[in-house]
């Protein structure tokens, strides 16, 4: 399964996108969301995601993009969610030339990013082996 959520933070004007699945998915997330064509090649996203459960992409005037390997187990999902998401808010802050990192505001930028990707993707905690 390959899909992506646009979540609003702070505002309509900041947002996070977080992606799911495939390689060639998330290619068409970073292009679809304006990333530099020249960086979002099949090697980079590869090297970029080999061995990871998840990454934050960023890049300047894009919105900071998660991807989350979709074959991971709903708890190990969620939780690499919740890293990368600290991730996606800090590029946003120091965007916005903000430092505020350790302020409810930050807290409830994270947990909106969790909140609604796990919303979207319907993930609920299961027994794993």
């Amino acid at each position: 399964m390959s899909k992506s959520v646009t979540i609003p933070i702070l505002n309509h004007e900041y947002k996070v996108v977080v992606c799911w699945g495939d390689l060639k998915h998330l290619k068409k997330t970073l292009t679809d969301h304006h990333y530099n064509p020249d960086h979002v090649t099949k090697t980079f996203l590869e090297e970029q995601t080999d061995k990871r459960r998840g990454v934050t992409f960023r890049e300047h005037r894009c919105y900071p993009t998660i991807w989350i390997d979709a074959n991971l187990q709903a708890s190990e999902a969620i939780g690499t969610l919740a890293h990368e998401a600290v991730h996606a808010v800090d590029f946003i802050f120091e965007a916005i030339d903000e430092n505020m990192y350790h302020s409810e505001i930050f807290a409830h930028s994270v947990g909106a990013i969790v909140r609604n990707t796990v919303e979207s993707m319907q993930l609920t905690p299961k027994e794993e082996n």
